[in-house]
């Protein structure tokens, strides 16, 4: 018996999980912008899709299934700039997701 592993990495699923997601710091800001990249089909895909790419990734044992398009370009962009990404990733979440009436924000 031969056994593989899969690794894998979705991005952000149409799955209507903001709706039940718990948030912290500026909770209407950060709703309003989960929400969003969740529910619109260029950014995000379906569970179905979802499903079938992690079911053909195992059957065709790959070693690692990133997705959809927009997660696989942030890992390929993640790896070689690894401390630059973190940081433009910390300023976004500084700018849109705190607002200038959180007390820690801006």
């Amino acid at each position: 018996m031969e056994i593989s592993v899969t690794a894998i990495v979705p991005g952000l699923m149409r799955t209507g999980s903001h709706i039940r997601a718990k948030f912290k710091g500026n909770r209407e800001n950060e709703y309003r912008w989960f929400s969003l990249g969740a529910s619109l089909p260029a950014v995000s895909m379906s569970a179905t899709h979802a499903a079938y790419l992690i079911v053909k990734a195992a059957r065709e044992r790959k070693a690692q299934s990133i997705f959809p398009w927009n997660a696989l370009l942030a890992a390929k962009i993640h790896a070689p700039l690894l401390n630059s990404t973190a940081s433009l990733l910390s300023l976004v979440d500084r700018s849109f997701l705190l607002g200038a009436g959180a007390p820690w924000g801006p």
